[in-house]
């Protein structure tokens, strides 16, 4: 048994921890995952259209309520910014 388990400390797992986490931030913000990704998908369909100043738009947009974006070769990914 090591002492944290004796004191109740790290009882749950890094996964649960990070998501649970995530939604108390998410909630805090008065964010919704969906309108995120909504948002998302608007950038997306802008830069396939070539609408480069209306993706931008909505990156600011997004980075104004405290949410980071990263484009990688296999799609747009997004975080909560500290």
């Amino acid at each position: 048994t090591s002492c944290t388990s004796v004191l109740g400390l790290l009882q749950t797992s890094s996964e649960s921890y990070a998501s649970r986490t995530k939604a108390r931030r998410m909630k805090v913000r008065g964010l919704d995952v969906q309108a995120i990704e909504s948002k998302l998908s608007d950038r997306t369909a802008a830069r396939e259209a070539k609408d480069f100043k209306r993706g931008d738009e909505i990156r600011a947009e997004l980075l104004s309520l405290g949410v980071e974006i990263a484009d990688t070769p296999q799609g747009t990914t997004w975080r909560l910014g500290v």
